[in-house]
């Protein structure tokens, strides 16, 4: 699905990809854009808007909390320079993971004290006896984009 916009609006245009638009462009460009996806094959790479990327400047740690998102709650962390995207819930428990600390790379579950890299989503320490999600991020177009999976776009 294709989105135009006559105008440049960031609000619609969040909007427009957090509606399912698999592109997104300037009413100009439309054509353009979408050639490129034709001789690409077609298979445009779908993406969710997390945030914008200035706020990520000069952050480390905990950058955002993001309730709602394809995949449920996601913690954005800035560690050594990487942006990590987690699940934000405890596979434990299900408590808030971005609610507990975070040194330098592990998050402490606010709860029952389990810890988790953020950076793998390997468990470090119990009660939980599972690992936590790490999603793909990349950063286009001046936001932090979440890239779904052909299961999370079919889910």
């Amino acid at each position: 699905m294709a989105g135009a916009l006559g105008v440049p609006d960031p609000q619609r245009w969040v909007a427009a990809q957090r509606g399912g638009c698999d592109l997104v462009t300037n009413k100009g460009a439309l054509p353009r854009a979408l050639q490129r996806l034709l001789d690409a094959g077609g298979g445009a790479r779908r993406t969710y808007p997390l945030l914008d990327a200035a706020d990520l400047a000069g952050r480390l740690g905990r950058v955002a909390r993001v309730p709602e998102t394809p995949v449920g709650p996601l913690a954005v962390y800035q560690v050594n320079g990487q942006v990590y995207a987690v699940e934000d819930r405890c596979p434990h428990a299900g408590a808030t993971l971005s609610e507990g600390t975070l040194d330098p790379a592990t998050v402490t579950c606010p709860r029952h004290g389990s810890q988790f890299d953020v950076c793998t989503g390997r468990r470090v320490r119990g009660p939980a006896d599972d690992n936590m999600t790490v999603y793909t991020v990349v950063v286009e177009s001046g936001q932090l984009l979440l890239v779904l999976s052909a299961q999370q776009r079919e889910g």
